[in-house]
């Protein structure tokens, strides 16, 4: 509903949700979208919830990835989804954060990886990962 129906309303009690799981972190921050699919759906979903999440955890939310690629992971076949997207770091974080990375939905676990990855790379201590909902594999049609 968030994502394809454009219902931001659910924001709220996803956030409860996530909020309620979350550890005690120093900053929150998001897994982005793809520039087309933000223009598309005039919101990045992940980044209204890791704003309404650190808003009910009461730490700063601050954008520390740069998605550069454009290819959205739902087009992609299961090759390109485990190489994941092509991120970079905003800038250095400040010395020994812990960070909750927040994500509407995880297939493989390699978007989660690759931010993970460059937010320790750019001075995190820990990373937390957090998301609404793990997408189920794609039968492949066999019987």
């Amino acid at each position: 509903m968030l994502k394809y129906g454009r219902s931001t309303a659910v924001v709220s009690a996803l956030a409860d949700s996530l909020a309620s799981a979350a550890p005690s972190v120093d900053l929150v921050t998001w897994c982005p979208a793809s520039r087309g699919r933000r223009r598309e759906r005039g919101f990045d979903q992940s980044e209204l919830l890791a704003r309404a999440v650190a808003h009910r955890i009461g730490a700063p939310v601050r954008s520390t990835l740069i998605r550069t690629d454009r290819t959205p992971q739902t087009t992609r076949g299961r090759d390109g989804r485990l190489a994941g997207p092509s991120l970079r770091l905003r800038g250095q974080l400040r010395s020994g954060p812990s960070v909750l990375l927040i994500d509407d939905v995880t297939t493989t676990g390699a978007t989660l990886t690759a931010a993970a990855r460059l937010l320790r790379s750019g001075g995190a201590l820990a990373v937390h990962g957090s998301v609404v909902t793990r997408a189920r594999r794609r039968s492949s049609g066999a019987t």
